[in-house]
């Protein structure tokens, strides 16, 4: 995968991790509804620690895109 594709994944990656991350903080019991499924009996573990993973997963995602955009950059300007 070529540091653009990359690049785009990882924007990608971070912005929709952000936005089911705010989402799940905002309205925690979406995931109960999406999938049916109340695996913590509405104690709500589960939607805090999905807000955290989620939320952890978007800071990766955008530190590795600035790190490819850096590396873009350095090679267009080589």
């Amino acid at each position: 995968m070529g540091t653009l594709h990359r690049l785009r994944f990882e924007v990608v990656l971070a912005i929709v991790s952000s936005v089911l991350g705010v989402l799940t903080v905002a309205a925690p019991h979406w995931l109960e509804a999406v999938s049916g499924l109340d695996p913590d009996g509405h104690s709500g573990v589960l939607e805090w620690a999905a807000a955290a993973l989620l939320m952890l997963i978007a800071l990766v995602a955008a530190l590795l895109a600035r790190e490819n955009y850096r590396r873009l950059l350095a090679q267009r300007d080589s």
